[in-house]
Formats: structure tokens, sequence, C-alpha cells
């Protein structure tokens, strides 16, 4: 299954987001039995809304630091998880240069 992900989202209107579509695509191929692994593409995403990028590491990683920022007060931690659900297949994460 290979999920291109162009932004880090909120959609207002459904109350939904990037997070929210990644967990409906995967549980809609899981329904299918149509995943066997996962390729996340990232390659030009220039970032977006931070508590959603931290919501998306959350589905794939268990409850951990998932975003560190720096500011003139020091480093700020953002942890993620618990997830809605962890996807435990295998999986590639695809950047480039252009990636947040």
């Amino acid at each position: 299954m290979v999920i291109n992900l162009p932004s880090f989202y909120n959609d207002p209107a459904s109350g939904g987001g990037s997070s929210s579509d990644i967990i409906n695509a995967y549980t809609e191929m899981k329904k299918k039995g149509k995943i066997d692994s996962l390729i996340l593409d990232l390659r030009n995403n220039g970032g977006g809304l931070l508590d959603e990028s931290i919501r998306v590491v959350g589905l794939f990683v268990p409850e951990s630091i998932a975003v560190q920022v720096k500011s003139t007060d020091g480093p700020r931690l953002f942890k993620a998880g618990p997830a809605p659900i962890l996807i435990k297949e295998p999986m590639v994460v695809l950047i480039n240069r252009y990636s947040a």
C-alpha cells in the first residue's frame, strides 16, 4: 500500500486531517486483505500542522518523542501517542530534500 502525504493538514469541514485520512485508507485496505507492507511517501512534503505530524508519527511509533523544536528557551519536545491504531506492517518512508 502506498500513501502519498503532500502535507500535514486538518480538514475542519470533515473534522479529520492527514492522520484520520491515513487511518481510513489503512482500515479500508486492511478489510480487503490487501496490505502486506506500507510505503509512506513524504517526498516534497513541506510540513503543515505540527499536531497532525505528531498524530501521524503516533500511527507508526509507540508513545515516544515525535518532534523536537528549537526555540530561544531551548528545545521543546512533543510526544506522540498513544495511537488510535498502531500500524505494524513493514514500512518504508520516502523523503527528499524538500521533506519537512
